[in-house]
Protein backbone atom coordinates (compact mmCIF):
# COMPACT_ATOMS: atom_id res chain seq x y z
CA UNK A 1 0.00 0.00 0.00
CA UNK A 2 1.29 3.41 -0.84
CA UNK A 3 1.63 6.30 1.56
CA UNK A 4 -0.67 9.24 0.91
CA UNK A 5 -0.38 12.82 2.05
CA UNK A 6 -3.19 15.28 2.74
CA UNK A 7 -2.19 18.94 2.78
CA UNK A 8 -5.80 20.08 2.78
CA UNK A 9 -7.33 21.86 5.79
CA UNK A 10 -10.16 19.45 6.52
CA UNK A 11 -12.24 21.48 8.95
CA UNK A 12 -11.04 19.24 11.76
CA UNK A 13 -7.82 21.31 11.90
CA UNK A 14 -5.63 18.47 10.63
CA UNK A 15 -3.49 20.22 8.02
CA UNK A 16 -1.14 17.38 7.12
CA UNK A 17 -1.90 13.72 7.35
CA UNK A 18 0.46 10.93 6.40
CA UNK A 19 -1.24 7.57 6.14
CA UNK A 20 0.20 4.17 5.36
CA UNK A 21 -3.08 2.82 3.97
CA UNK A 22 -4.72 3.80 0.69
CA UNK A 23 -8.22 4.07 2.19
CA UNK A 24 -7.91 5.31 5.79
CA UNK A 25 -11.68 5.70 6.20
CA UNK A 26 -14.44 3.11 5.94
CA UNK A 27 -17.99 4.46 6.20
CA UNK A 28 -20.87 1.98 6.04
CA UNK A 29 -18.50 -0.63 4.52
CA UNK A 30 -17.40 1.74 1.70
CA UNK A 31 -13.80 2.97 1.46
CA UNK A 32 -12.78 6.64 1.31
CA UNK A 33 -9.51 8.56 0.91
CA UNK A 34 -9.92 10.89 3.88
CA UNK A 35 -12.13 13.11 6.00
CA UNK A 36 -13.23 16.66 5.24
CA UNK A 37 -15.45 16.75 8.35
CA UNK A 38 -16.68 14.16 10.82
CA UNK A 39 -18.29 15.24 14.10
CA UNK A 40 -20.55 12.21 14.75
CA UNK A 41 -23.42 14.13 13.07
CA UNK A 42 -22.05 15.50 9.78
CA UNK A 43 -20.07 13.08 7.62
CA UNK A 44 -18.07 14.65 4.76
CA UNK A 45 -15.55 12.32 3.10
CA UNK A 46 -13.12 12.39 0.16
CA UNK A 47 -13.98 10.04 -2.72
CA UNK A 48 -10.85 10.71 -4.79
CA UNK A 49 -7.14 10.47 -3.93
CA UNK A 50 -6.72 14.17 -4.85
CA UNK A 51 -9.46 15.10 -2.34
CA UNK A 52 -11.44 16.92 -5.03
CA UNK A 53 -14.52 14.70 -4.92
CA UNK A 54 -16.64 14.18 -1.89
CA UNK A 55 -19.50 12.37 -0.23
CA UNK A 56 -21.59 14.10 2.43
CA UNK A 57 -24.46 13.04 4.66
CA UNK A 58 -25.99 13.91 8.01
CA UNK A 59 -26.91 11.40 10.70
CA UNK A 60 -30.34 12.27 12.14
CA UNK A 61 -29.41 13.24 15.70
CA UNK A 62 -31.28 15.99 17.53
CA UNK A 63 -29.36 18.62 19.50
CA UNK A 64 -28.70 17.91 23.17
CA UNK A 65 -31.28 20.43 24.45
CA UNK A 66 -34.05 18.65 22.54
CA UNK A 67 -32.82 15.23 23.72
CA UNK A 68 -32.89 16.41 27.36
CA UNK A 69 -36.65 17.06 27.05
CA UNK A 70 -37.41 14.25 24.60
CA UNK A 71 -35.05 11.29 25.08
CA UNK A 72 -33.98 9.50 21.90
CA UNK A 73 -31.75 6.52 21.11
CA UNK A 74 -28.93 8.75 19.83
CA UNK A 75 -25.52 7.62 21.09
CA UNK A 76 -21.91 7.09 20.05
CA UNK A 77 -19.82 4.14 21.15
CA UNK A 78 -16.09 4.18 20.31
CA UNK A 79 -14.08 0.98 20.04
CA UNK A 80 -10.42 0.27 19.25
CA UNK A 81 -9.36 -2.54 16.92
CA UNK A 82 -5.63 -2.94 16.19
CA UNK A 83 -4.86 0.01 13.84
CA UNK A 84 -8.43 1.34 13.68
CA UNK A 85 -10.85 3.38 15.77
CA UNK A 86 -14.49 2.47 15.22
CA UNK A 87 -17.35 4.91 15.83
CA UNK A 88 -20.73 3.19 16.23
CA UNK A 89 -23.22 6.02 15.81
CA UNK A 90 -26.89 5.56 16.67
CA UNK A 91 -29.46 7.99 15.29
CA UNK A 92 -32.41 9.36 17.24
CA UNK A 93 -34.40 6.28 16.17
CA UNK A 94 -31.62 3.79 16.96
CA UNK A 95 -30.36 3.23 13.41
CA UNK A 96 -26.67 2.26 13.42
CA UNK A 97 -24.00 3.85 11.21
CA UNK A 98 -20.38 2.71 11.45
CA UNK A 99 -17.27 4.81 10.76
CA UNK A 100 -13.88 3.10 10.84
CA UNK A 101 -10.90 5.48 10.90
CA UNK A 102 -7.27 4.40 10.62
CA UNK A 103 -5.37 5.52 13.72
CA UNK A 104 -2.93 7.52 11.57
CA UNK A 105 -5.77 10.09 11.28
CA UNK A 106 -5.47 10.81 15.01
CA UNK A 107 -6.51 14.48 14.74
CA UNK A 108 -9.76 13.50 13.04
CA UNK A 109 -10.37 10.82 15.70
CA UNK A 110 -9.72 13.34 18.48
CA UNK A 111 -12.04 15.92 16.86
CA UNK A 112 -14.89 13.39 16.48
CA UNK A 113 -14.43 12.10 20.04
CA UNK A 114 -14.61 15.63 21.47
CA UNK A 115 -17.71 16.32 19.35
CA UNK A 116 -19.42 13.19 20.72
CA UNK A 117 -18.61 14.28 24.27
CA UNK A 118 -19.78 17.87 23.77
CA UNK A 119 -23.05 16.66 22.19
CA UNK A 120 -23.54 14.30 25.19
CA UNK A 121 -23.58 11.23 22.94
CA UNK A 122 -20.62 9.18 24.16
CA UNK A 123 -21.43 5.88 25.89
CA UNK A 124 -19.16 3.12 27.23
Amino acid sequence: MEETSNNHDNGNNANTVLCSVEFPVIWEERKYYGIEKFDCHVVDLFTTPTHEGGYCTVIPISDKEYRKKNPTKAAVKIEKEKDWTIFNIYSDWGGLSVMKIHNSLNKEIEFATKAAISRMLLIN
